[in-house]
């Protein structure tokens, strides 16, 4: 069986390879796999598969559904999409690449078992209707029979160019110009007794008569037709002309017996020579001229030896000659020779008796087989090689009996079950099967097998010899020749593919384990951290008040570096928390309509504002945005702007920090962070967004920090669809610019 070699298009590697796994143990062959949109039209442009699997949001430029209608574009490609959203703008816009199906994540083995198979069916029969539509307007506008609609009015719906062209008109409009019931027959009788035989019986054969054409001229038709209903309810006449003006002018001027016999004579398709009983040669047709390439004063100056290729030949000839003479019809093959030349064909060869003026002559009719024969030789060829296929495939082939005797097998099923043909031959399903196989099973695929339903299924072999157990799939299905049926099993060993599965889902649950881990150990530190910090937190807040109202002020420094280093570890346990929940997928978002400017920028900027002031920094906020609404996660947000903020503050000594909100010509929102401070090095540029890096680093780093900082805003800013880049001088300052696309977060 030929498998359906499918392109899976998925971002996700483990994901790839999860669907992949599914995609073979389903019996489809993966012809590739790729992570962007344009490798899977450049894939599938290189490979043309049968099918893609492609999902919807991928990395690159373009993502799923772009990459679905290039291909389109190209290629009569099935598509199924794969997707984890399901939102109705999405739908909207995967229909109109017109896919196969729509499955959403996580994907089902039944569902994309069943999605595949109906989305192939679907597109074979596309393909079917459409060279069946083709096929059929072929036929309609090439066959050399003029083909009819027409209404009971006589008025011509539908004609082909045959028909139009026996009529002598140039359109279908131009031949309706006329009254067809009047002025298109030559005998109004003859019509109506067409008309009233058709409307008796349903349908006419063979009905001759005369049509005008549009000079006036009269040609012979034989019409054959039928009164059906079209697609609107209609009554109308559908049939077929036949332009018999030749043949009619033939019976009429050629009476003459020998005349007819010699038109017949010089236009069948074999060769045909007239001898007298001595061999000489009285009377061929055209054919046999072309067979030779001679004419026919040049062909009775010939003898039958002047014909072939040797003298064997020749004596081969005499000997069924006189067989013939004794009244016997012989038909042989022989090279013959192309006159005067070393080109030889091979031709088939029919001698018969015929009286002719009461004298015996010999007919031969004599076809060329030379490319006859080169079919045959093909043909060998072709099964001998199809035997070498079949003994060199990789799995094991049995074909079974109806009773599953086994009638055949292929050299690979002999060693991989270790027994030679003679043994192969008289096994049965006990024999190669292991202990723990269920026979019943067995019956139930084997009974669905002979109803002409495929069964696919795995099974634990054995092999005959030692008993060794392995693990196979088998591929079960009904063929039919020579008039009876047989079940053919495709046998493939899938032992070592189930150890790399088995090692895969290993592999998956410790790394889950070790994810839930990490999660479960992180809470608990951050609790315990937590919770010890804001008790120092409230007790020295209590304590400092306490001391306010006695009047001492002498600590409220050792109070202020308390407070400050309680934050600052508590920010540092939230980010480290944060950026595990996002690296782990459990970073929970609640995305909602959000007006960026009054709900997130502003309460950020009066809580920075005296923090500013004690820097003796300007600080602004210049809100320039025509429509400064999005959608997204307000928590995720305001942590991304507190820490740009907190940082543009931290590493500015002298100057200003600026916030500036505007949109652009295609209403994407913009924030920029300005700052002059120390500005940030090209060289450090490009690791900016890794986490725990900081320009400066080491006990003696001028600046506190744990380096999570920007790497989190990164992440803040995909969950929320947002882009970010940065501009820096050393020694200048910096402005971060997040970019906020006008289109609703799913």
């Amino acid at each position: 069986m030929n498998q359906a070699k499918i392109l899976v298009v998925e971002d996700e590697s483990i994901v790839s390879l999860e669907i992949q796994s599914r995609l073979e143990e389903l019996g489809y062959e993966v012809a590739g796999a790729v992570y962007s949109g344009e490798d899977a039209v450049s894939t599938s442009k290189e490979i043309s598969p049968d099918l893609i699997l492609m999902d919807i949001n991928l990395r690159g430029d373009i993502d799923g559904i772009e990459a679905a209608n290039q291909i389109k574009g190209a290629l009569n490609i099935p598509i199924i999409y794969m997707t984890a959203y399901a939102d109705e703008e999405t739908i909207q816009r995967a229909k109109v690449s017109e896919p196969y199906a729509y499955i959403i994540k996580p994907i089902e083995v039944r569902e994309l078992h069943t999605s595949i198979e109906i989305a192939l069916f679907k597109s074979q029969m596309e393909k079917k209707l459409i060279e069946s539509e083709r096929r059929f307007r072929g036929l309609f506008e090439n066959a050399t029979l003029g083909l009819y609609r027409m209404n009971l009015d006589c008025e011509v719906l539908m004609a082909n160019n045959a028909l139009i062209t026996m009529l002598g008109y140039e359109s279908l409009a131009e031949l309706n110009e006329r009254n067809n019931n009047k002025d298109g027959y030559l005998n109004p009788n003859k019509r109506n007794e067409f008309i009233n035989e058709l409307e008796k019986k349903g349908s006419i054969t063979a009905f001759e008569s005369e049509w005008k054409r549009k000079d006036g001229s009269v040609i012979y038709i034989s019409e054959s037709a039928s009164k059906n209903i079209d697609e609107f309810g209609n009554a109308v006449y559908e049939g077929t002309v036949e332009n018999i003006t030749e043949r009619k002018l033939a019976e009429n001027n050629l009476r003459d017996s020998e005349e007819i016999l010699h038109k017949v004579f010089d236009n069948v398709y074999n060769g045909i020579i007239i001898h007298d009983t001595e061999g000489n040669i009285l009377k061929v047709n055209d054919k046999i001229l072309q067979f030779h390439g001679l004419n026919t004063e040049q062909f009775n100056n010939l003898t039958v030896s002047d014909l072939l290729d040797d003298k064997n030949t020749l004596e081969k000839l005499k000997a069924e000659w006189k067989k013939v003479i004794n009244g016997e019809n012989r038909l042989f093959e022989f090279k013959a020779n192309k006159y005067n030349s070393n080109l030889f064909f091979d031709v088939e060869v029919f001698l018969t008796t015929i009286k002719i003026k009461e004298k015996t002559h010999i007919l031969a009719n004599i076809r060329n087989v030379t490319e006859e024969k080169k079919a045959k030789e093909a043909l060998i060829n072709a099964k001998e090689n199809l035997q070498k296929v079949y003994d060199n495939v990789h799995n094991a082939i049995f074909i079974h009996k109806e009773d599953g005797s086994i009638l055949d097998v292929n050299e690979k099923m002999l060693s991989m079950y270790n027994v030679d043909r003679i043994q192969a031959l008289t096994l049965n399903i006990i024999d190669i099967s292991s202990n723990d196989s269920s026979l019943e099973k067995a019956k139930f695929y084997w009974q669905k097998a002979l109803e002409g339903e495929d069964q696919v299924f795995e099974w634990k072999a054995k092999r005959p010899g030692d008993n060794s157990v392995f693990d196979v799939e088998v591929f079960l299905t009904k063929i039919t020749f020579g008039g009876s049926n047989y079940i053919l099993a495709n046998v493939k060993d899938i032992t070592e593919q189930k150890k790399v599965k088995l090692a895969l889902i290993e592999a998956k649950d410790a790394a889950e384990k070790s994810d839930r881990l990490k999660s479960d150990f992180l809470a608990g530190m951050s609790h315990e951290i937590r919770t010890p910090v804001n008790t120092i937190l409230s007790y020295s807040s209590l304590l400092k008040d306490e001391l306010k109202d006695l009047g001492i002020h002498d600590f409220s420094d050792i109070f202020h570096s308390i407070s400050f280093g309680g934050k600052r570890l508590i920010r540092t346990v939230d980010s480290i928390l944060n950026m595990s929940q996002i690296q782990t997928g459990t970073f929970d978002i609640v995305v909602e309509k959000t007006n960026l400017e009054n709900d997130i920028l502003i309460p950020i900027f009066s809580e920075f504002k005296v923090e500013a002031q004690n820097k003796g920094l300007k600080f602004y906020l210049e809100r320039f945005a025509d429509d400064p609404t999005i959608s997204g996660d307000s928590y995720s947000l305001t942590q991304l702007f507190n820490n740009l903020i907190d940082n543009a503050l931290k590493y500015t000594n002298a100057g200003e920090v600026k916030i500036r909100t505007y949109n652009n010509g295609n209403h994407e929102l913009y924030v920029d962070i300005s700052d002059t401070g120390i500005g940030i090095s090209d060289e450090f540029l490009k690791n900016i967004f890794n986490p725990f890096t900081q320009e400066s680093q080491g006990y003696t780093r001028k600046f506190d920090g744990n380096g999570l900082g920007l790497a989190l805003v990164k992440r803040y800013c995909d969950l929320n669809k947002a882009d970010i880049s940065i501009k820096s001088k050393k020694g200048e300052g910096s402005t971060f610019t997040v970019k906020f696309k006008n289109s609703i977060l799913s």
